[in-house]
């Protein structure tokens, strides 16, 4: 909200409408244009609190049937998920990302209980080629809105894509020279502040350049993003900003 009130007082756009404006933005969208992705961290938030409270009233005390349980819990999440996409249902967004979330999160505490091998990463891997050949099946999971496929294909290609890259990355040496365990390890860090980095790139090379082209727009932003995101994050690490903010 303060990078979006900044930019509008620097165009003389903010005035008491757009203030109201960036406030029903957070309401309905769980984030403001300022720094848009962090509609993620409320639906995070939200889909651990519902399947924690899921699991401790319900799972945790029948353990016999844990797996029964949230395999049951995938399947009527996937339904709930379908039928708000089927229904229209938009705003608030966090409602409907709240319950694709808390799918995924569910599949993912699953998944810790399988075992990984071959059979299953072939068989991944043929699941995901099979959804691709059909048809590539997209979701926006801001807006749970279907973009091209079948929604509950999505569910299943997404499943199976993430089981064969994760054995990939792990398995093929190559990855382990593009840093990718350093991205992965500050993942948090650079998802706070890289909107904010792409917002204020892109309000200033339109105010020096105002007739800058795409593909000249494109490139300072891909340059900026690799030289301005690994300072900023340095500077978290140093001065622990994340962990000042939980503590709060």
């Amino acid at each position: 909200m303060v990078i979006d009130a900044f930019i509008l007082v620097f165009e003389g756009k903010y005035n008491i409408h757009e203030f109201i404006r960036s406030i029903g933005q957070f309401f309905t969208k769980g984030s403001t244009y300022g720094n848009l992705p962090l509609w993620f961290l409320l639906s995070l938030f939200l889909s651990q609190a519902l399947f924690n409270f899921i699991y401790i009233k319900i799972i945790s005390k029948r353990k016999n049937r844990e797996t029964v349980l949230i395999l049951g819990l995938v399947i009527i999440l996937s339904g709930l998920a379908y039928l708000l996409n089927r229904l229209g249902f938009t705003k608030p967004y966090y409602i409907s990302n709240m319950i694709t979330g808390t799918l995924f999160y569910t599949l993912g505490y699953l998944c810790r209980y399988i075992r990984m091998n071959s059979i299953l990463v072939i068989s991944a891997f043929i699941i995901y080629l099979a959804s691709v050949y059909s048809g590539f099946h997209i979701v926006g999971m801001f807006t749970n809105s279907l973009i091209s496929g079948k929604y509950l294909l999505w569910i299943l290609s997404a499943l199976s894509g993430i089981i064969v890259i994760d054995f990939v990355c792990k398995k093929l040496p190559c990855f382990h020279y593009l840093r990718l365990e350093y991205i992965g390890a500050h993942s948090m860090n650079f998802y706070v502040v890289h909107w904010i980095v792409l917002i204020l790139v892109s309000f200033m090379v339109h105010l020096f350049y105002p007739e800058t082209s795409n593909h000249f727009m494109l490139i300072c932003l891909i340059i900026s993003s690799l030289i301005i995101l690994p300072i900023l994050n340095f500077f978290i690490i140093k001065y622990k900003v994340m962990e000042r903010i939980k503590q709060k």
